[in-house]
Protein backbone atom coordinates (compact mmCIF):
# COMPACT_ATOMS: atom_id res chain seq x y z
CA UNK A 1 0.00 0.00 0.00
CA UNK A 2 2.96 2.06 0.59
CA UNK A 3 3.10 2.78 -3.59
CA UNK A 4 0.20 3.69 -4.19
CA UNK A 5 -0.09 6.19 -1.59
CA UNK A 6 3.60 7.66 -2.32
CA UNK A 7 1.96 7.41 -6.56
CA UNK A 8 -0.54 9.97 -5.11
CA UNK A 9 1.41 12.47 -3.15
CA UNK A 10 3.62 12.54 -6.08
CA UNK A 11 0.84 13.37 -8.10
CA UNK A 12 -0.71 15.79 -5.92
CA UNK A 13 2.43 17.69 -5.30
CA UNK A 14 3.34 17.98 -9.46
CA UNK A 15 -0.22 19.76 -9.13
CA UNK A 16 0.50 22.17 -6.77
CA UNK A 17 4.07 23.09 -7.74
CA UNK A 18 3.03 25.36 -10.08
CA UNK A 19 1.19 27.13 -7.95
CA UNK A 20 3.21 26.83 -4.92
CA UNK A 21 6.34 27.91 -6.51
CA UNK A 22 5.71 31.80 -7.25
CA UNK A 23 4.52 31.88 -3.91
CA UNK A 24 7.36 30.61 -2.28
CA UNK A 25 9.83 32.26 -4.47
CA UNK A 26 7.82 35.24 -3.53
CA UNK A 27 8.44 34.79 -0.04
CA UNK A 28 11.92 33.93 0.23
CA UNK A 29 12.99 37.26 -1.74
CA UNK A 30 10.87 39.11 0.65
CA UNK A 31 12.99 37.80 3.55
CA UNK A 32 16.91 37.97 1.64
CA UNK A 33 15.55 41.48 1.00
CA UNK A 34 14.21 42.68 4.45
CA UNK A 35 17.40 41.06 5.71
CA UNK A 36 20.16 42.75 2.95
CA UNK A 37 21.35 39.45 2.09
CA UNK A 38 24.05 39.96 -1.17
CA UNK A 39 23.32 37.91 -3.87
CA UNK A 40 26.06 36.09 -5.92
CA UNK A 41 25.95 39.06 -8.29
CA UNK A 42 26.63 41.31 -5.22
CA UNK A 43 29.66 39.13 -4.11
CA UNK A 44 30.66 39.44 -7.58
CA UNK A 45 30.80 43.55 -7.79
CA UNK A 46 32.65 43.47 -4.53
CA UNK A 47 35.27 40.69 -5.34
CA UNK A 48 36.09 42.79 -9.11
CA UNK A 49 35.60 46.44 -7.12
CA UNK A 50 38.26 44.62 -4.05
CA UNK A 51 40.54 43.42 -7.66
CA UNK A 52 40.56 46.83 -9.09
CA UNK A 53 41.12 48.76 -6.06
CA UNK A 54 44.12 46.23 -5.11
CA UNK A 55 46.47 47.50 -8.02
CA UNK A 56 46.13 51.46 -7.26
CA UNK A 57 46.29 50.95 -3.02
CA UNK A 58 49.88 48.85 -3.51
CA UNK A 59 50.78 51.36 -6.48
CA UNK A 60 50.06 54.03 -3.69
CA UNK A 61 51.58 52.75 -0.96
CA UNK A 62 54.88 51.94 -2.35
CA UNK A 63 55.01 55.52 -3.77
CA UNK A 64 54.26 56.90 -0.23
CA UNK A 65 56.95 54.32 1.10
CA UNK A 66 59.67 55.61 -1.49
CA UNK A 67 58.65 59.40 -0.39
CA UNK A 68 59.08 58.54 2.88
CA UNK A 69 62.76 57.29 2.16
CA UNK A 70 63.04 60.55 -0.10
CA UNK A 71 62.29 63.02 2.84
CA UNK A 72 64.15 61.47 5.60
CA UNK A 73 66.99 61.40 3.04
CA UNK A 74 66.39 65.31 2.28
CA UNK A 75 65.96 66.14 5.90
CA UNK A 76 69.50 64.31 6.86
CA UNK A 77 71.41 66.17 4.26
CA UNK A 78 69.91 69.70 5.07
CA UNK A 79 70.80 68.80 8.98
CA UNK A 80 74.23 67.97 7.94
CA UNK A 81 74.56 71.21 5.49
CA UNK A 82 73.10 73.23 8.71
CA UNK A 83 76.27 71.66 10.50
CA UNK A 84 78.85 72.45 7.43
CA UNK A 85 77.62 76.10 7.56
CA UNK A 86 77.94 76.37 11.35
CA UNK A 87 81.65 75.23 10.99
CA UNK A 88 82.76 77.55 8.21
CA UNK A 89 80.83 80.64 9.40
CA UNK A 90 82.81 80.00 12.66
CA UNK A 91 86.34 78.86 10.71
CA UNK A 92 85.65 82.27 9.18
CA UNK A 93 85.24 84.57 11.94
CA UNK A 94 88.25 82.77 13.75
CA UNK A 95 90.18 83.83 10.34
CA UNK A 96 88.94 86.86 9.53
CA UNK A 97 92.47 89.44 10.20
CA UNK A 98 91.25 92.43 12.89
CA UNK A 99 91.33 95.78 10.42
CA UNK A 100 93.94 98.20 11.42
CA UNK A 101 92.27 101.69 11.36
CA UNK A 102 94.73 104.17 9.39
CA UNK A 103 94.35 107.41 8.98
CA UNK A 104 93.74 108.64 4.81
CA UNK A 105 96.21 111.01 3.88
CA UNK A 106 94.95 114.19 3.27
CA UNK A 107 93.62 115.00 -0.41
CA UNK A 108 95.85 117.63 -1.85
CA UNK A 109 94.64 120.76 -3.12
CA UNK A 110 94.65 121.00 -6.85
CA UNK A 111 95.57 124.32 -7.95
CA UNK A 112 93.48 126.52 -9.17
CA UNK A 113 93.15 126.53 -12.74
CA UNK A 114 94.34 129.54 -15.06
CA UNK A 115 91.49 130.80 -16.99
CA UNK A 116 91.73 130.66 -20.47
CA UNK A 117 92.83 133.87 -23.04
CA UNK A 118 89.12 134.22 -23.92
CA UNK A 119 87.73 134.43 -20.50
CA UNK A 120 90.41 136.90 -19.75
CA UNK A 121 89.80 139.28 -22.38
CA UNK A 122 86.13 139.00 -21.63
CA UNK A 123 86.70 140.33 -18.00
Amino acid sequence: MGWISDFIYSSISDTLLPVARPLLEDVVYEVLGERQVPTRTDFREVRDLVNAMRGNVSTASNTAKKLQARVEALEQAQQEQAALIAELSQALTAAKPKAKTRKKPAAKKKPAAKKSTKARKAS
